[in-house]
């Protein structure tokens, strides 16, 4: 979803040509249909494997083929929009009406995730009836099982309207800045419109934790042990966060998390299945690493990264442009930009794995107390709370996540560190590399602008 609203902003910028033959909309919904049929057989079969087999495997290579049928459906969407003309084609029939235009742009990847949940919920129903027995014999909270309609929208609403409903706000106030701009050209300076924009921008980001709050089914966690233990924990290490809160996943989910980069708009969550089923002392490694990802600003540093990767691939770009001169440069345009996006979502994927692991080791330090190692103990319990999370969502320990890694590697890595002094984890120095190159990067990019308009100006 984040893909198709950047794919569509470069478009609307006209970075890319703007005289493309529109797409012919059944094309695009007949390849969305294709992928879809294709996951539909693989889920029915697969069904049927576990029913006859009893086969895991079966059900494991269901949910590959889901994600990576999510991926190639927002591949061919956003290649219809940036090389095929959607937008056009789209606006050819509706206009273009403030985020209406937008929202049907996007609407069909919407249709499709929707029609991709509904597909694999039996293989999905399958499995938690297995851990429903497993837990009928080891005597742990059950959980009433899902509808059908139910778990399509449990996860719709904690994956797709979490990404849709901010980026649909800030392409609606981009979109009045840019009318009320037209309409009130030589009023008001070009700057003002741009920080009026870009301000829009910052508070849609800053309040979305509130709207997500809302979206998710949350309650405040009342006082008590629990309570105590997670807010010691921030005051610890200075953080200020609301709650904490109960995410309410009907024990589908074992997750923990820290939404917001802002006080009052920063919120931690806890889901019942986490509570459920993890130790105290792993509860405290997991706030932790909660924790972490705000003391050390991973969120900011991941965003700063992504913009430092654009920078770089458009220096390169044009770097390659002075030195070939096409005959038309901006025949190139679209496949230049797809081959940014995705050099965008590699260097995202990368960081964000390097964040998760800084994390993991920040929770096992603060496990380890006043040590000046990382202790043996400590380095058990934060593996023993990564392999419960992996347990409970049944996650195999080997499955690679494009933001997290492996749960595997993850344990691997935290036990490494054991012995390894406070202040020179290899973490640590690697993590501080990713922010030298990514300030390196933005400052030169800002430098450079400077002096080009500097010359402009002067000239």
């Amino acid at each position: 979803m984040i893909a198709l609203f950047v794919a569509l902003h470069v478009h609307d910028d006209a970075l890319v040509d703007a005289h493309t033959q529109p797409v012919a909309p059944w094309i695009v919904l007949a390849a969305l249909g294709a992928l879809w049929a294709t996951l539909q057989g693989v889920a029915w079969r697969s069904a049927r494997r576990m029913d006859r087999h009893g086969s895991v495997r079966a059900a494991f290579f269901a949910q590959r083929v889901h994600a990576v049928a999510r991926l190639l459906a927002g591949a061919a969407l956003v290649g219809a929009i940036v090389a095929g003309g959607w937008p056009e084609a789209v606006r050819a029939r509706v206009g273009d009406l403030i985020a209406i235009d937008e929202i049907l742009i996007v609407s069909p990847m919407f249709a499709f995730l929707l029609a991709a949940w509904w597909t694999i919920e039996p293989v999905e129903r399958r499995l938690k009836e297995a851990v429903l027995w497993r837990h009928l014999h080891t005597g742990a909270t059950l959980y009433p099982p899902m509808a059908r309609g139910l778990f399509v929208w449990h996860q719709m609403r904690h994956s797709a309207l979490l990404v849709l409903v901010p980026l649909t706000l800030v392409s609606a106030w981009q979109e009045t800045v840019q009318v009320a701009a037209s309409r009130m050209a030589g009023r008001l300076p070009g700057w003002a419109f741009e920080a009026a924009a870009w301000l829009g921008v910052g508070v849609v980001l800053v309040v979305t934790p509130a709207i997500v709050r809302v979206l998710w089914d949350t309650v405040p966690i009342s006082a008590g042990e629990l309570r105590d233990q997670a807010v010691g924990v921030c005051r610890r290490f200075g953080v200020r966060v609301r709650g904490p809160l109960l995410w309410r996943t009907h024990g589908s989910v074992a997750n923990a998390a820290v939404l917001g980069v802002l006080y009052p708009f920063r919120y931690m969550l806890f889901t019942d299945a986490l509570l459920e089923g993890l130790t105290r002392e792993q509860v405290e490694g997991v706030v932790a690493h909660e924790v972490a990802h705000v003391k050390l600003n991973h969120m900011i540093w991941l965003a700063l990264s992504l913009f430092a990767t654009t920078f770089a691939a458009g220096w390169a770009l044009w770097g390659l442009e002075m030195l070939l001169r096409p005959a038309d440069p901006r025949a190139y345009d679209g496949p230049l930009s797809l081959g940014v996006l995705a050099l965008a979502g590699l260097v995202f994927g990368f960081v964000s794995r390097r964040f998760e692991r800084q994390a993991d080791a920040f929770g096992a330090l603060h496990l380890s107390g006043d040590a000046p190692v990382v202790t043996p103990e400590a380095g058990r319990a934060m593996g023993s709370a990564l392999e419960g999370v992996a347990s409970l969502n049944a996650i195999p320990p080997d499955r690679f996540s494009f933001r997290h890694g492996s749960i595997g590697g993850r344990i691997a890595h935290v036990r490494g560190l054991v012995g390894l002094p406070r202040g020179s984890l290899p973490i640590d120095r690697t993590v501080r590399r990713i922010k030298l190159a990514t300030g390196i990067v933005i400052a030169g990019t800002v430098l450079a602008y400077a002096a080009m308009h500097l010359l402009e100006h002067a000239a």
